[in-house]
């Protein structure tokens, strides 16, 4: 392997449009927000003709040369053209990198691009505080590494792979993604008429079977670990608690305020956003935890409703919309009152293991998107080492390509 200026490997910036251009010239338009870290949003790309054109649409490209963003470099809005099919003219923000034939392989300077040797490089010589960027004289003496054309095609290969996994990832958990919200709507129903329900099924108002709420403790709150726990807004996200930004109170909280498993919290004051929003306590911290004010927990009759499936129910986006219905606007954020909250009607199975087999389902929709997703980290962070040593040179592509048959 051999170190060179990446302008021994590729020709930078090699067609352009010009004044000899026909203003009837029509192509697709690829700017720097339409690009990130490898990815090119071809859905979001306008078509123009040369005469009204944006000024800065002047590279033309063609498929499998390589566009390297020249501003923001740390943002790396780098990417890969294919076979579009159509004319595709870049913006000047960006290096066009045609690979030098038997020289460099496209999709091996399409992964350097990516890699910390040329983010580091392009990063120490951008220049400008506001608008950060680097010229093509500083983008053709930047350095490469380059094994033999072969070995540069298998690192790519393997790459490629990689990405490829990762994608199925990713597809996997959409699908998945896409199984729960169809079987919350199939099993959570939400109806304007009550007797569209069916057997097996009631619609009462909320009160009914949530027959008392409670406020938590208004009290100043910081970092100090040695307080009383206490869960605020940002703690309730999808119907769980996160532990990422946990406040506690040096004065405690009164004994019946404390959080029983399976209590459900629901914030009451926010933005029209987040105001709604819904989780149940899983006894997540192992002391005595409490909970702020503009919080209220929901004490639902058990033996009529499960504390999970009321978790549900609130979460749902039709719901959502009903209960802001109550909300009443205040400075800066709206506010749902409890006791116009529990007027609302809430759809429910009569049978509490109804109730409890459609949040099983749901359970285990999200146990199988966890699984993809944890798939999906476990795959970027091999990628992510095998990339710097292949392209270093630390790592022979036989040794990467012995891991990925493991796999």
């Amino acid at each position: 392997m051999r170190e060179a200026r990446l302008s021994d490997a590729v020709d930078i910036n090699p067609e352009a449009l010009t004044i000899g251009t026909p203003g009837s010239f029509r192509f697709r338009y690829i700017d720097l927000s339409a690009v990130s870290r490898g990815q090119i949003f071809w859905n979001s790309l306008d078509t123009h003709l040369r005469a009204s054109a944006p000024s800065r649409a002047q590279r033309l490209v063609r498929p499998h040369d390589c566009l390297l963003g020249t501003v923001r470099p740390l943002q790396q809005s780098h990417g890969y053209i294919e076979d579009a099919g159509e004319a595709l003219v870049a913006s000047t923000g960006f290096a066009v990198l045609r690979a030098k034939a038997g020289i460099a392989h496209p999709r091996f300077i399409f992964h350097w691009m990516l890699g910390l040797s040329a983010l580091r490089q392009t990063d120490a010589m951008a220049v400008g505080s506001n608008y950060p960027a680097v010229n093509e004289s500083d983008v053709a003496n930047l350095k490469i590494a380059l094994p033999s054309i072969g070995q540069q095609r298998r690192i790519a290969e393997i790459l490629d792979t990689l990405d490829a996994q990762i994608r199925f990832t990713l597809e996997g958990a959409k699908k998945v993604i896409a199984l729960r919200a169809a079987i919350s709507d199939a099993l959570i129903p939400v109806r304007s008429d009550p007797s569209d329900l069916g057997e097996g099924w009631s619609c009462v108002r909320l009160a009914e079977v949530v027959p008392s709420v409670e406020y938590g403790i208004s009290t100043s709150l910081d970092e100090d670990d040695s307080g009383t726990p206490i869960l605020r807004m940002n703690n309730l996200a999808n119907g769980k608690i996160e532990l990422g930004e946990v406040k506690y109170s040096s004065l405690g909280a009164p004994a019946h305020l404390f959080l029983r498993d399976r209590d459900v919290l629901f914030n009451r004051t926010n933005s029209i956003d987040h105001v709604g929003r819904t989780s149940i306590w899983r006894s997540e911290i192992e002391r005595p935890t409490s909970f702020a004010s503009y919080l209220v927990r929901l004490n639902p009759d058990l033996g009529r409703l499960v504390p999970e499936y009321l978790v549900r129910w609130l979460n749902r986006p039709a719901i959502q919309q009903r209960i802001r219905r109550f909300a009443t606007p205040g400075v800066h954020q709206v506010n749902i009152n409890p006791t116009n909250l529990r007027k609302t009607f809430i759809e429910l199975p009569v049978e509490l293991e109804h109730q409890r087999k459609i949040d099983a389902a749901l359970v285990e929709c999200e146990q199988t998107i966890e699984r993809w997703r944890e798939e999906e980290a476990r795959l970027r962070m091999l990628k992510q080492g095998l990339m710097e040593d292949l392209l270093t040179g630390r790592v022979r592509a036989a040794t990467a390509e012995a891991v990925l048959e493991k796999l």
